[in-house]
């Protein structure tokens, strides 16, 4: 059993993403621009999910930092929703309006946030409690690992030492977005917003935390996973494809799975994550109709385009 548990463990960190594996690199350092404007941020308050705007920069410091490695594979089931991530980067975008920032101080920073956002959540949003604590750390027994899991799939994680090619592996939505660059990896990592991410918060600024995401919004958003992150865009319109056939749980994993090479573990990590957030993005109906996946009419809106 324990050597089944690893091997998963490691499928899940080192599951290969295709053909062009090797060349999804980050681009090589430079420093962007300041960009003048406002920025939102993406905060809950401790009164439930009403939003708030914390310290606004005048400016915006972005760059494209070190190159990395990020690998080109879907997103897995541990990330399950998105609010969060974009929640972090208004964090980020705030935390490092004049430079680079500590990443590990960032990391214990937002995910302190991110427990008191969850407190706020409880009680105040009725029903919608479910939805809104989805991929916020909430489990006090556990504290350690509901961190390590808050900052690994919502935020992202640099290996411990360099790999590929001598360039250090990042993983997780907003590396694998474009959205984050790192510098000084060797010693103490810091971390910024690239161009590219401070385009994503743009997108995604006074997002409710409540689903289903606005139509204007979603159609922003892939738009720019189709240009930033086209593998996880793949998730998407391979999820929307499949359900678009009415499937049954088995059919559509049978399906994922083929339609990647995936192991049977990897295809259901994925399908419930991707499943999850179409819900989120209201593409898929938010619950089963007679036992089957069912696309909502965004959803197959959507389908016509992919």
């Amino acid at each position: 059993m324990r050597e089944a548990l690893h091997a998963y463990i490691a499928e899940l960190h080192d599951i290969q993403g295709g053909d062009e594996q090797d060349k999804s690199f980050m681009p090589r350092p430079s420093t962007g621009p300041k960009i003048q404007t406002e920025v939102v941020s993406l905060v809950g308050t401790t009164d439930g999910p009403q939003l708030s705007t914390i310290h606004c920069p005048e400016s915006v410091f972005t760059t494209e930092g070190e190159p990395v490695f990020v690998e080109k594979s879907p997103m897995l089931g541990l990330h399950n929703r998105d609010w969060p991530s974009f929640w972090a980067l208004g964090h980020l975008a705030a935390m490092s309006a004049e430079q680079p920032i500590d990443f590990r101080g960032f990391l214990d920073d937002v995910t302190e946030k991110a427990w008191r956002l969850a407190e706020g959540f409880r009680g105040t949003v009725g029903t919608d409690e479910k939805a809104a604590l989805k991929m916020l750390p909430t489990n006090s027994l556990k504290k350690q690992s509901a961190d390590t899991g808050f900052q690994s799939f919502a935020i992202g994680s640099i290996s411990s030492k360099a790999a590929h090619q001598g360039r250090y592996k990042v993983s997780g939505p907003l590396p694998q977005w474009g959205a984050v660059a790192f510098s000084e990896l060797s010693s103490k990592p810091k971390i910024a917003l690239t161009p590219a991410g401070w385009s994503l918060l743009k997108i995604v600024r006074g997002l409710s935390p409540l689903p289903p995401n606005p139509r204007t919004v979603a159609l922003e958003f892939f738009d720019y996973l189709k240009v930033h992150s086209p593998q996880d865009w793949w998730g998407f319109e391979t999820t929307v494809r499949e359900v678009s056939a009415s499937p049954v749980r088995d059919e559509l994993l049978a399906k994922m799975e083929s339609a990647r090479d995936w192991s049977t573990s990897i295809a259901a990590s994925a399908t419930q994550g991707y499943i999850a957030r179409c819900r989120e993005w209201g593409l898929v109906e938010p619950k089963l109709v007679a036992g089957s996946y069912q696309l909502t009419d965004f959803g197959k809106e959507i389908l016509k385009n992919v």
